[in-house]
């Protein structure tokens, strides 16, 4: 996976993301209790880059949606 300069980079010259950016792996995590498979969650773990970059594309998006959302549909916005 490329350092998070050029996972921007490619970002910004082809508004496309490697396809590795989009991997995950799955995983079952046993709850306590007997081995049964009822007794099992199952989980994708993405990539620590991939959750870094969605968290900043998701702060970079905020003013943007608060301008655009009426005040009576801000529930689940903070700070509105």
């Amino acid at each position: 996976m490329p350092n998070f300069h050029q996972l921007f980079q490619k970002y910004e010259e082809e508004e496309r993301l490697p396809d590795s950016f989009y991997e995950a792996n799955f995983t079952l995590i046993p709850k306590s209790g007997r081995k049964e498979k009822k007794n099992y969650k199952s989980r994708f773990l993405m990539k620590i880059s991939a959750k870094i970059f969605i968290k900043i594309l998701a702060n970079q998006i905020q003013q943007p949606i608060k301008r655009i959302t009426h005040r009576d549909k801000v529930g689940f916005i903070p700070d509105m």
